[in-house]
């Protein structure tokens, strides 16, 4: 197993890529700790998953729009896993509202929860992981959106373009602590296997993504195959950014 005693943490897994990848990680021999916002349920139902895999899992309601939030949930993850190996930023808000009627609050929330909560998280993970002389793997959810601009895109854009840069910044200051940082940037990818025919169209591989398609993007990341590799935004996507 490519991850076998690995300590992983996940926000925002409770269905869809983030639960992919909890489920993936698990069946790699890792022990993992997920966070939700809402959907108790959800979180509930991937911790289970985790479990029969017989691994240990928990999942901890956190909310990352403001800096408590984060050092509350950091500090619970250090409870339950005593060590931490890997990070998954996968928590993030999405918005579909045009420029000309999305208000500041609206922008600034999906900055704060999808930039600023990673960011922080990413800090205090990592200099866990610098003093336990842990050789990390960082990992940020982000999305070909961030590459490009997309009608109606305009918070969600902005928001995965910082995390991009985050990611790429991070890993140059991280690597003398050979601690990686990359990031996926999935196309689409619905949860719900729900997608508009017309966007199907712009992907040359003629299918929606799957949350597993992530998956093992992230499985690939967080293990030793990847090792020589950090500051790299993968893209995911069948195709779909080089259709225009």
């Amino acid at each position: 197993m490519k991850l076998k005693g690995k300590k992983a943490v996940i926000t925002g897994a409770s269905r869809s890529i983030g639960r992919a990848i909890a489920v993936a990680f698990a069946k790699q021999g890792a022990d993992v700790l997920i966070t939700y916002r809402s959907n108790e349920k959800g979180a509930l139902e991937t911790v289970s998953e985790i479990q029969k895999l017989n691994q240990s899992g928990k999942a901890i309601h956190s909310d990352f729009s403001h800096s408590e939030g984060v050092i509350t949930f950091f500090d619970k993850a250090l409870e339950f896993l005593g060590c931490i190996d890997i990070l998954v930023n996968c928590a993030g808000e999405y918005d579909t509202t045009s420029f000309l009627e999305l208000d500041r609050a609206k922008f600034e929330l999906l900055l704060k929860v999808g930039v600023s909560a990673p960011m922080q998280l990413t800090q205090l993970i990592a200099q866990h992981m610098i003093q336990r002389k842990v050789a990390g793997s960082i990992i940020n959810i982000s999305s070909i959106s961030g590459n490009r601009p997309y009608p109606n895109r305009v918070a969600h854009s902005t928001a995965k373009a910082a995390l991009n840069m985050l990611t790429q910044s991070t890993a140059l200051e991280l690597a003398e602590y050979n601690i990686r940082v990359n990031a996926i940037a999935p196309g689409a990818t619905p949860y719900n296997n729900d997608i508009d025919p017309n966007l199907l169209k712009g992907i040359p591989m003629k299918r929606p993504g799957l949350p597993e398609d992530q998956a093992n993007a992230a499985v690939f990341l967080a293990s030793e195959e990847s090792s020589w590799m950090t500051g790299q935004i993968m893209v995911v996507d069948g195709g779909q950014s080089l259709s225009f």
